[in-house]
């Protein structure tokens, strides 16, 4: 049932920090075909998600813990919620579990990002590199050489080598970490970024499962290939039949390829069911420009403000609307 392995996984992302990763699979779960269950996922050939035979289960649960352990989880837990991301790596440093050995890597990361961005803020240094990365690469590298990681730690230690610029390591660990745990839409994205184009994506060894599916008809869409990714797209909307994540991404396609029409009724509905998701509005502040629509971009501006007032895609919705206005200096 796929609802049923989205809801599952939303917990198990939240319970570790990666709160993009379990809104977007809560979102798919929200929208997923109510009927899914009487679908035969593997009755027609012609559909992407049909050659994934069967959802496999997720092969990690959670590890028994101690109750002391389990408590100190909680408390880390509730440091790194509150972004005292050193506090909770210090309070696990000698818990033992899969999850909160991940939570402590995770934290430590984000420490270490937090200090560099500082960093680079005050020195006008944007080279600074997070302090955090060797550390962490000595302990996931130890622990992966014993097998060790699950698919969580390993796709930490995959962005962890990312950002050390190993690039051709990072994309064999990240294949790793989504074969081992698909649920992690974080960890497809992140393995799209190490990917410089189709042929690289292609030779990656990737377990059959409709999360993949997801990934091809992504990364078709980065580069530019809209017509197999609208297919792709098409075909995932079997499933997932109001997902808005699948409709803004159409949205994108007929941008892309300039039908600019059809992108802006998309967009359109999208605001409707959600009118404060500010998700690629600055894709559809694109669209209006390019259609010289001076009201319905006023409109759009007014509303993305109102809802989150500095995010980037209100500020280039903004700078869509001062420009077709003829304020440059403003845009």
């Amino acid at each position: 049932n796929i609802r049923r392995e989205l809801l599952k996984a939303v917990r198990q992302l939240s319970d570790r920090g990666l709160l993009f990763a379990s809104k977007w699979a809560a979102e798919q779960a929200y929208d997923v075909c109510h009927h899914i269950d009487d679908v035969d996922l593997v009755s027609s050939s012609s559909s992407p998600i049909a050659s994934s035979s069967s959802i496999p289960p997720v092969t990690i649960t959670h590890s028994v813990l101690y109750d002391e352990e389990f408590v100190k989880y909680q408390v880390a837990k509730t440091y790194f919620d509150l972004k005292e991301y050193n506090r909770a790596a210090h309070l696990l440093k000698d818990c033992s579990s899969h999850l909160s050995f991940f939570l402590r890597g995770y934290a430590s990361y984000l420490a270490g990002e937090k200090k560099r961005e500082e960093e680079s803020f005050e020195t006008k240094d944007n080279n600074i590199i997070n302090s955090s990365l060797r550390p962490l690469q000595s302990v996931l590298q130890a622990k992966h050489a014993e097998g060790k990681l699950d698919g969580f730690g390993l796709y930490l230690f995959g962005i962890v080598l990312r950002e050390l610029k190993m690039t051709e390591w990072a994309r064999i660990v990240i294949s790793d970490a989504v074969n081992e745990y698909p649920y992690n839409w974080s960890a497809w994205l992140d393995l799209s970024s190490v990917c410089s184009d189709w042929a690289q994506v292609k030779e990656l060894k990737l377990n059959e499962h409709w999360m993949r599916d997801f990934f091809y008809a992504h990364v078709l869409l980065e580069i530019h290939h809209n017509g197999e990714a609208m297919k792709m797209y098409q075909q995932l909307s079997t499933y997932f039949p109001s997902s808005a994540y699948i409709l803004s991404q159409k949205a994108i396609a007929n941008y892309n390829m300039r039908e600019y029409d059809v992108g802006e009724a998309i967009f359109e509905k999208l605001l409707k069911q959600d009118p404060h998701r500010l998700e690629h509005l600055d894709v559809y502040s694109n669209i209006l420009y390019v259609k010289e629509a001076k009201a319905k971009l006023s409109t759009l501006a007014h509303t993305a403000s109102s809802t989150e007032k500095y995010s980037p895609e209100t500020c280039c919705v903004i700078g869509n609307y001062y420009s077709l206005k003829g304020e440059h200096e403003k845009a």
